[in-house]
């Protein structure tokens, strides 16, 4: 079955935060104890436990454990707010789907415009790039990037799949993270298109104008049973289908791409060249 898939969108901006918000004033109400007595129980002030349910002051440390014993719950509210801290760790439903598909393909075909690719991210990379969004907390931050990196664990497997790669020149040229970090980040694709067998990074010099490129990102993942499905990325959203018109859209876009990079051989000297530019 063909299939094109967006990420879902609800009909409500509410938060995790309101959630909770929303369980603890019902547990209050439930309960049928006043701010102040509510409060009171828990050795804080009713001005504070009207401004948690308010949002406008996070629960301090240890609240939420107090909160239960004197509303009753049993600790639910406090295993509420684990549950919804882990849920806010991961990524969004589109993202966990194709990396089913990702981890699962036997080859990868990649092209990133402006970006090093997620599976070929040095750490200091990924930090900087998930460090972007300041809706993100440091600890959001650090759970994102340790699980990208643990996706790269596929191309060390037993049986990694074989992956093409082909870099616009940009994204060689972006400073991401600092000088440190993008040296370290191009020697390590220098590296890899080298020494790793099934790794291939070619890339499309400065000077090449209009090419499909310019669309965007484009990933071809083919399965052990010689299936495709194509991924679109973009800012918002990605998308992947296996829909047969788009899959030959893809695949013409990709040997076009192709068609204007470099050789492998060029690409390595180009990419040890663009790593002497960050020393």
């Amino acid at each position: 079955m063909s299939e094109k898939r967006t990420p879902e969108r609800g009909t409500s901006n509410a938060t995790s935060s309101d959630f909770l918000r929303f369980e603890l004033r019902h547990a209050r109400q439930r309960a049928e104890l006043t701010q102040e007595e509510q409060g009171r129980r828990m050795g804080y002030s009713s001005s504070l436990v009207a401004a948690v349910e308010a949002g406008t002051r996070r629960p301090p440390h240890g609240y939420l454990p107090k909160a239960d014993e004197a509303l009753g719950t049993g600790g639910l509210l406090a295993r509420l707010a684990e549950q919804l801290q882990a849920a806010a760790n991961l990524p969004p439903l589109w993202v966990q789907d194709w990396v089913v598909h990702e981890q699962a393909a036997r080859m990868l075909r990649w092209f990133e415009l402006a970006l090093v690719p997620g599976l070929l991210q040095v750490e200091g990379y990924a930090r900087a790039i998930f460090g972007v969004n300041p809706r993100v907390s440091a600890e959001q931050r650090e759970a994102r990037v340790a699980r990208r990196l643990a996706r790269q664990g596929v191309l060390t497997s037993d049986d990694p799949p074989y992956l093409w790669v082909v870099l616009d020149d940009n994204v060689l040229r972006r400073g991401v993270g600092g000088r440190k970090v993008m040296h370290d980040q191009v020697l390590h694709l220098a590296n890899l298109a080298t020494n790793a067998p099934r790794v291939k990074i070619q890339i499309v010099p400065p000077g090449i104008e209009e090419y499909p490129g310019l669309e965007g990102p484009l990933v071809i993942a083919t399965s052990s049973h010689g299936d495709d499905v194509a991924f679109l990325d973009n800012r918002r959203k990605g998308e992947f289908t296996d829909h047969p018109d788009d899959l030959l859209a893809a695949r013409n876009d990709w040997e076009s791409i192709v068609g204007e990079a470099l050789t492998p051989a060029q690409s390595i000297e180009h990419l040890l060249g663009a790593a002497e530019t960050w020393t």
